[in-house]
């Protein structure tokens, strides 16, 4: 009987550990049922001690009716076995096929949890994706865990996501060759400019300091400085300036805007605009300016609750954050740092003036050889004061050919004023219309955009004629 309790203990061990299906439990009961029949008759063998020859003989016959009848059990308790086996093959394969499902669908998740940190800088803006990113966090690799980091850290600094690149997302990206000379024939600027220490690519390959563009009000210059930030010409030339020393390139952007939110027009914006794109292009970079905070999230990654928030920085920790950037020598140890500013003259601090602040940045520029600066502003003269004459420009000065090119690119292209050359012979006379409206701009590309936008509307009525459009252009405003 030993045995056959080892069997149905050991089925019933497999049995529940697998999860069977029904039909199996059916099988393995009957198993029960036919040990316990078996055991019934073993039980009825054992032969008592007689005296009696005839009780012996009685109980022999017995025992040969109750063999037949064991063997019956056993043939019978033989196919059950093999139906409870059969049972168990069919729910261990089902349960192979569930693991298998299950760790395909491992597969999947681990697979979307790299793709969300690819985007981590956007999907965590959302509160719904960031809890699902959260909960996934107790199985990201340190990179992955870094990017998480990362990501939280800049909804910190981002209190207003409406506005953090509202003003770089407004302004207009230039033709496809407008201000390319810059790059292309960086020479040009000297001959404007006899004062110049040296071109702009140079001074992006070698130079230090604070590049200064200067020009009047719709001269072009957010779009020459958004153009500049983020062509892969001026990204090649600082990574050689950067790679000379062994070290990475940080570059950060910043435009001020005095028509927008306090963050656009004050020292507090520029510095949590400035960090955020840092961190932005590298996570190291927010542990090394927020240490404390870096160290709070390490410690409430093991628990993974309380991550759903980002920390709400203040103005004094931003501050403190930042100098200890310009501070740090392990910051120059590996990074350098080029820091592009469009509207200086738009900065607006009642606490701090025009001039304090444009020596603040030049304390930044000269605080470290491998910290320089690109900016951008009216011709005021307490900024002009605050920088150097060999490394400054101005822009109406170089951008002739740029605005001969805008009004000969938008009047070869419209048809009405095609019409009008034919019917007003020689052509000569529209070369010259041309030539008056880049003589009257004076390096206003504001002003020759809405101008060429009057001149068209005029064309569009295909009434008009040169001496017309003339006289839109003499009686035009100059400001």
């Amino acid at each position: 009987t030993d045995r056959w309790n080892n069997i149905l203990t050991d089925c019933s061990q497999a049995l529940g550990g697998l999860q069977a299906a029904l039909s199996a439990e059916t099988a393995a009961q009957d198993c029960r049922r036919l040990i316990q029949a078996i055991e019934d008759v073993l039980k009825t063998l054992k032969v008592q001690k007689r005296s009696s020859i005839t009780a012996s003989a009685k109980s022999y016959l017995q025992a040969n009716r109750q063999r037949r009848a064991l063997e019956t059990l056993e043939t019978r308790l033989q196919r059950t076995m093999e139906n409870l086996r059969t049972s168990l093959a069919i729910a261990t394969k089902i349960e192979l096929t569930n693991m298998r499902q299950q760790l395909n669908l491992a597969d999947e998740k681990q697979a979307a949890i790299a793709q969300k940190l690819d985007t981590v800088g956007s999907a965590i803006e959302k509160t719904s994706d960031l809890l699902s990113v959260i909960k996934e966090a107790s199985t990201l690799s340190e990179e992955s865990w870094m990017a998480l980091g990362q990501g939280i850290i800049l909804r910190g600094l981002r209190r207003n996501s409406l506005v953090m690149n509202s003003r770089f997302e407004m302004i207009r990206d230039p033709a496809a060759t407008t201000f390319a000379w810059i790059l292309d024939k960086p020479d040009a600027l000297l001959t404007k400019h006899p004062g110049l220490k040296m071109n702009f690519t140079d001074w992006l390959k070698s130079g230090s300091g604070v590049f200064h563009v200067v020009g009047k009000p719709g001269s072009g210059k957010s779009t020459l400085i958004k153009f500049l930030s983020t062509h892969e010409k001026t990204l090649s030339c600082l990574r050689e300036w950067a790679s000379r020393d062994h070290k990475e390139l940080i570059v950060s952007t910043f435009f001020f805007w005095k028509l927008g939110s306090e963050e656009q027009k004050t020292m507090r914006g520029l510095l949590r605009g400035l960090l955020y794109h840092m961190i932005e292009a590298s996570p190291d970079v927010a542990q090394l300016v927020f240490p404390q905070h870096w160290a709070n999230l390490r410690i409430r990654r093991s628990s993974m609750n309380a991550l759903t928030a980002a920390p709400e920085f203040s103005d004094e920790e931003v501050k403190a954050a930042f100098n200890n950037l310009l501070g740090s020598d392990t910051t120059f140890a590996r990074y350098k740092l080029c820091l592009f500013m469009d509207g200086l003259d738009e900065f607006d601090e009642p606490e701090t003036s025009t001039s304090s602040f444009c020596c603040q940045l030049n304390e930044w520029a000269h605080r470290q050889f491998d910290v320089k600066l690109c900016v951008s502003s009216r011709e005021y003269p307490t900024i002009i004061d605050a920088f150097r004459d060999a490394q400054r420009f101005t822009l109406q000065k170089v951008t002739v050919s740029d605005i001969a090119r805008l009004v000969d690119d938008t009047l070869t292209r419209n048809q009405h004023f095609q019409d009008l050359e034919l019917r007003e012979k020689p052509s000569v006379r529209g070369q010259s219309f041309q030539y008056s409206i880049v003589r009257k701009a004076e390096g206003v590309f504001l002003w020759v955009v809405l101008l060429l936008k009057w001149i068209e509307e005029d064309l569009a009525t295909g009434s008009t004629s040169f001496d017309a459009l003339q006289h839109i252009v003499d009686t035009a405003p100059k400001n």
